[in-house]
Order: C-alpha cells, then structure tokens, then sequence
C-alpha cells in the first residue's frame, strides 16, 4: 500500500515540475477539457452497526485521471481501508487493512463559473488476505476550482457484491468524503 502512494505522489511532483517554466508553476488549462491529467485524493469516514458487531471504516483513495474527450475521464484509484471491529462475543477488538484497486469513468457538468459535478461510475477487486468480493462505486462529487486545484465533497454509494465466495449477502453502503485534486 505505501508503495503505490510513493509511486503516486513521485508522478504528481513529477508534472508539477514538468510543468514548471523559470521557478513559476505555468497557468492551467481549464478544468474537465481534453487532455488535462487530474490527480486527486479523498478521505471518508463510516460507522456501521450489525446485530452482532460494530464496524469503524476510515477510508484513503489517491487516483489518477485523464480526460480523453471534454468534460469525460477514465482513471484507476486505490482506497485504503483501516477497518475497527467490535463483536457483541468478545472484548476483543479486530483490526483490518486492506486495499481495493478500480478502474474508473466519469462525466463532469459545469454547473457556475467554478462549480462542477463530477459523477463517476467505478469497478474493482478487494486485495486482501480475506478474499472480498467484487466492488462498485458510484460517486458524485462536487468540485470548486482553484485553478489548478479542486476542493471536492464527495457522495459516494458502493455496492459490494459477495459472488457466492462467503456466507455474507451482498451489502451497499453509503459515504461522504472531503478531497482535494490538482489538475495539469
């Protein structure tokens, strides 16, 4: 896991220091047009409460994106879990880390001047020694440009799908997140 954040982080210092021109960082292009490579993360909370246990979830998803056509991208992202659980059974305390790697597509609205509304539709695998299930985003988030940042809220509803793999029936979830990106 730290290794894929190294990896993303040396390839946004990299651009920004591509695109520096004399000790200046060059104006950006606007936001959501063809061409323009957006690196973002976002961070999410949850809480969820079974019959017989209780589970704390903090979330970290760096990503990359380009956006091939105007105000359309694809990408990959990976979320980072830190997982708390507590059993109604026992005092003990379980702790879980895992990483889900998905690949992603999006649609961005220009809704104001700075304002935009990106929804995003995203598929992936869990990577874990517990052998998850198959995973599905949907994620509307609202951007304000900075130029070349954005500040993101983020309303993320994740469907996890268990493909007969386990005893657990299928579940989905809803989150909200705070992110911020940088586009070039």
């Amino acid at each position: 896991m730290k290794k894929k954040l190294v990896i993303l982080l040396f390839l946004v210092n990299s651009f920004i220091l591509l695109s520096a021109e004399n000790g200046k960082i060059q104006q950006a292009a606007a936001y959501a047009e063809k061409g323009i490579w957006e690196f973002a993360g976002n961070g999410s909370f949850s809480a969820k409460f079974y019959q017989s246990h209780k589970e704390y979830e903090i979330n970290i998803t760096p990503g990359v994106s380009y956006f091939f056509f105007r105000r359309m991208h694809a990408g990959i992202r990976t979320m980072l879990s830190y997982i708390i659980s507590n059993s109604d059974f026992s005092d003990k305390r379980h702790h879980f880390y895992h990483s889900i790697d998905f690949l992603s597509v999006g649609y961005v609205f220009k809704l104001r001047d700075q304002f935009y509304l990106d929804l995003a539709a995203d598929y992936g695998i869990t990577i874990s020694k517990s052998e998850e299930p198959f995973n599905y985003l949907f994620t509307t988030a609202l951007k304000y440009d900075l130029n070349p940042a954005l500040i993101q809220l983020n309303l993320t509803y994740r469907y996890i799908d268990y493909k007969e793999r386990s005893i657990m029936s299928d579940y989905s979830e809803l989150n909200l997140g705070l992110g911020i990106s940088i586009y070039l």
